[in-house]
């Protein structure tokens, strides 16, 4: 048609200089897939030589660890159930001690030392029969004279602890009638007595011998004794920090409550901001 460019019309199969081209194209593809198969085979084949064996890989041991840290504001002093005044005594205190009773969840008090216990009709005389299971943390037995020598110390006119401690107490009187019954006469009725014989217990054949007035002296305070769920392992100053190790009794009497950790780690820091910042981005907590 006019206005249109011409095309001349020309075969669309290759010429004979486009199809030599072609197969030479086909025949170095053949003959790289060739080498490349060859090569293989030989490295398959190939013997190894003994420079070329791989090292023998040594395991990685992990050791797991079940340990629980805590940091504490306040330094130990006293961890004595009858002297501790501070917060960081009396938390050490819970967790070596135990006393005739504890408080449940609902804080009534239950049978801890003590497997049960009696009230007289005047509501004057308490009776109770103890475990007999327990054992101190050196591995003697525990029995109803350690309980009267600890209400003893608490009567004593030189006894160095609270003052409304050892005022309730001095109006009881305690009675050891055999290795396990403790009887306690009150001089007037009192409901909540279970409660108060929730106090610590201390451990005669090692306290024994040292009046009430060195009580607060001994060095016994700092390297506790008793019949608790965690058993005082060691206390050390570590870079100005005074730490301290419980390790679960093995022998406590109540294998319900036995703590299932390695060790307790507790940090003691002066100041709050020290514990805070020993805690990291993240805090643990346990209860005792």
């Amino acid at each position: 048609m006019d206005g249109l460019p011409s095309f001349s019309k020309k075969p669309l199969t290759p010429g004979p200089r486009r199809a030599r081209a072609l197969r030479w194209q086909i025949v170095v593809l053949g003959a790289g897939l060739l080498m490349i198969a060859v090569a293989g085979l030989f490295l398959l084949l190939r013997p190894s030589s003994a420079a070329e064996v791989a090292p023998e890989v040594q395991p990685i041991e992990f050791t797991e660890t079940n340990d629980f840290s805590e940091a504490v504001v306040g330094q130990p002093a006293l961890v004595n159930p009858l002297l501790a005044s501070s917060q960081a005594d009396r938390d050490l205190v819970s967790l070596v001690f135990s006393g005739l009773t504890r408080l449940d969840e609902y804080g009534q008090p239950i049978p801890d030392l003590a497997e049960r216990w009696e009230v007289s009709g005047d509501g004057l005389t308490y009776t109770f029969h103890l475990r007999d299971n327990v054992t101190w943390h050196d591995g003697e037995p525990f029995t109803a004279e350690d309980v009267a020598f600890t209400m003893r110390a608490l009567r004593d006119p030189d006894f160095p602890g609270p003052a409304d401690l050892a005022l309730f107490w001095r109006t009881v009187e305690t009675y050891a009638l055999d290795e396990t019954t403790v009887q306690f006469v009150l001089t007037q009725p009192l409901s909540a007595f279970p409660e108060y014989a929730g106090v610590g217990v201390l451990p005669a054949h090692l306290l024994a011998g040292v009046p009430p007035a060195g009580m607060a002296d001994d060095s016994f305070n700092l390297s506790p004794v008793g019949t608790g769920r965690l058993k005082w392992e060691s206390s050390e100053v570590v870079d100005g920090v005074t730490v301290v190790r419980l390790v679960p009794y093995a022998g406590f009497y109540d294998a319900m409550r036995r703590v299932r950790l390695d060790a307790i780690i507790l940090r003691f820091y002066d100041e709050t901001g020290d514990a805070f910042r020993a805690l990291g981005p993240t805090r643990k907590r346990w209860e005792a």
